[in-house]
């Protein structure tokens, strides 16, 4: 009985194991120079972008904006050393996460937020009119995103 425990525990480990392998965790990088541009904040796939950025290269990144706050590296074309670039497949999933989960999570923090400053402040129709807004501008940065990443990475293939 034990060793069919084990045995199962063991499936179960490599199973966890399969699927978080999946998971890629962005890290932040503080700050990049190239040349006279200097990118702040800018995050990253540490596991596949570290080997890819290295001191001295000359390299052309390919990045979009995440929500108008955060920069994300799609990709590095070196001169001289490997190059990386996001895949269709994660394009695609990345895409479709930006069409439909962002617009429901931002819209949802933004019909909250403009719904209710101005319900507590005592003002229903400005409650209303900030709910509508605080959905309007969750849709619609989430929808630019997904716009700004398909410009980027057709760019990032182009060139």
């Amino acid at each position: 009985r034990t060793a069919i425990g084990s045995s199962r525990a063991t499936r179960a480990r490599s199973w966890v194991a399969r699927w978080c392998g999946l998971v890629r965790v962005a890290t932040e990088i503080p700050l990049i120079r190239i040349g006279d541009t200097t990118l702040e904040k800018i995050r990253v796939c540490k596991a596949e972008l570290a080997g890819y950025l290295r001191t001295g290269d000359r390299v052309c990144l390919f990045a979009f904006g995440h929500l108008l706050r955060k920069q994300i590296i799609i990709g590095v074309k070196s001169q001289t050393g490997p190059s990386w670039t996001m895949g269709f497949g994660r394009f695609v999933v990345t895409l479709i996460t930006y069409l439909t989960l962002w617009p429901f999570l931002v819209g949802l923090a933004g019909a909250l937020i403009g719904g209710l400053v101005p319900l507590i402040i005592g003002s229903d129709t400005l409650s209303t009119i900030g709910f509508g807004l605080g959905i309007a501008y969750g849709v619609g940065i989430s929808l630019l995103s997904a716009v700004r990443l398909a410009i980027a990475y057709s760019q990032m293939r182009a060139g």
